[in-house]
């Protein structure tokens, strides 16, 4: 992709979003979850940053800013100075609190038109509890399909990757949407934690004029 992504400067990150503890704070929040983000084409287009939105369970939305680029590995953080990692559109590293923190050493992950199969397998650490687990992992071409997005439809290429991981006996799918145009994830469902409810991700994309 040949594009520049737009990123905002660290210091412009404003405090809209939510934070990423899974912890309700009031007694509506316990009893009704917490509010959904709508995005919406207005929504984006009055964004000036490239974003994702994260959602799990009924505590859990919150939006992300893109505050870096290397190439296909991208850095969001939200307003509480937590920071995701993501390579072409699977979560690989987050820096928060510790029970929440884990990266992938040296993520061989890789997904794109091109690719139809793949079989690979990684390393990953879990700050706390302080664990080190080798996960298996089959990537696979699953349909193509239309889906909504910012209020159109699009084309998608939609991939299943099924891992194992050797401790705790977790194991489990993600799901991925790629836009056919683009070559570029938009939508994911990952499992990132043992035993935690699934995480779905959105990805919104500005490109610098």
């Amino acid at each position: 992709m040949n594009k520049i992504l737009a990123i905002i400067p660290l210091a412009l990150i404003s405090c809209q979003q939510l934070n990423w503890a899974e912890v309700p704070g009031t007694l509506n929040t316990v009893v009704n979850g917490v509010p959904d983000i709508k995005i919406t084409k207005k929504y984006y287009d009055e964004s000036s940053y490239s974003f994702i939105k994260v959602t799990s369970g009924r505590y859990l939305n919150f939006t992300a800013i893109l505050s870096s680029t290397d190439e296909e590995n991208y850095r969001w953080v939200n307003s509480e100075g937590h920071v995701i990692y993501s390579k072409q559109g699977k979560i690989v590293k987050v820096s928060a609190q510790p029970e929440n923190s884990f990266y992938f050493i040296s993520p061989k992950f890789k997904i794109n038109s091109k690719i139809k199969d793949s079989l690979f397998e990684e390393l990953i650490y879990f700050e706390s509890p302080d664990a080190m687990m080798q996960q298996t992992s089959e990537l696979r071409f699953i349909e193509s399909e239309v889906i909504t997005y910012l209020d159109k439809e699009v084309s998608v290429n939609v991939y299943e990757e099924k891992f194992t991981t050797e401790i705790f006996n977790w194991k489990g799918s993600n799901k991925y949407w790629v836009e056919k145009d683009s070559d570029l994830v938009i939508r994911s469902e990952q499992n990132i934690y043992p035993f935690r409810k699934t995480y779905k991700i959105e990805y919104f994309y500005k490109f610098k004029n």
